[in-house]
């Protein structure tokens, strides 16, 4: 099943994962039924090439999202410099979480974004079909890449 993510949200998350570099950024999606409706994003205590949220960000996030009736569905984390793939730390990690796992690939040169989520069945992720209603994000001075693994997204450029 697709995770529906609105534009409002998606250039929340890419700005989030911009404004981050050169660490990663990382965040929680909530809404209902597999669709988006609000971007928590959360402060990064690893540094550089990696992330841990912050414990109280994480606490207060998912906080509200139980108190509006919302329902985590992603956790978002960035690779800068890297690909739109789950390292095999981020796959352990995934592990403890059932919802999907949304890593945005920022590569500085030149600078262009891939965005890719995933489930964890079993013993290896499977790939989620990301859709924006909307037809696209908006990612100023950055290109979108094409899914070299087949991927589908909601327009033939990208997510």
């Amino acid at each position: 099943m697709p995770l529906f993510l609105p534009a409002a949200v998606g250039d929340l998350i890419i700005d989030h994962a911009i404004s981050s570099l050169p660490a990663e950024a990382v965040g929680l999606l909530a809404g209902r039924h597999n669709h988006v409706e609000k971007a928590l994003p959360l402060r990064n205590i690893a540094g550089h090439q990696a992330f841990l949220a912050d414990p109280y960000d994480q606490f207060q996030a998912e906080r509200a999202i139980q108190s509006q009736g919302l329902e985590m569905l992603a956790i978002y984390h960035s690779h800068p410099d890297g690909c739109a793939c789950l390292s095999d730390l981020d796959i352990a990690m995934a592990r403890h979480w059932s919802c999907v796992h949304l890593v945005i690939a920022l590569q500085t040169k030149p600078k262009t974004i891939h965005l890719r989520g995933y489930r964890l069945a079993g013993a290896s992720p499977t790939a989620v079909e990301l859709y924006c209603p909307e037809g696209q994000f908006n990612a100023p001075m950055f290109g979108w890449v094409a899914d070299p693994e087949g991927c589908r997204h909601s327009h033939a450029e990208g997510v």
